[in-house]
């Protein structure tokens, strides 16, 4: 969730236990957490020195979460596709032809463009575009 306002972050993450409990459930510690997310002013631009231990910068189901300005330049929290994920599905990628490069070039190109269409549909989201151009 996204709040505007820290008090209102504060509030939630305090009832948000209570109301798990009423149904039994558990918000493991570990896993939640505030983020601080700040307006970005006149820093550098973080394109590659981005690691996931920085404020405002989280990894969540397999996407990095960074504050950052739009193509209109209003705030928003961007997100792009997490480096561990992208490298796990090129390697995947690449043992799957060297284990099928003997097979016929139709059903070679069949088979790549159905996993390639997968990524293209699960990590169609904004601010994915570079990533998977590359992954493609």
């Amino acid at each position: 969730m996204g709040f505007a306002w820290e008090g209102d972050a504060r509030r939630v993450l305090e009832v948000f236990p209570k109301r798990f409990g009423k149904y039994g459930w558990t918000l493991p510690p570990d896993k939640t957490r505030r983020v601080p997310f700040r307006r970005p002013t006149n820093r550098p631009a973080r394109s590659l020195g981005v690691t996931a231990d920085q404020p405002g910068v989280f990894d969540l189901r397999g996407f990095r979460h960074d504050g950052g300005r739009s193509r209109s330049g209003t705030w928003v929290v961007k997100r792009k596709t997490a480096p561990d994920r992208f490298r796990r599905a090129v390697r995947t990628i690449a043992r799957w032809c060297r284990r099928f490069g003997h097979q016929p070039l139709t059903d070679q190109h069949r088979t790549r463009w159905q996993k390639l269409r997968g990524p293209f549909t699960d990590d169609g989201i904004p601010c994915t575009g570079k990533a998977l151009q590359r992954f493609r």
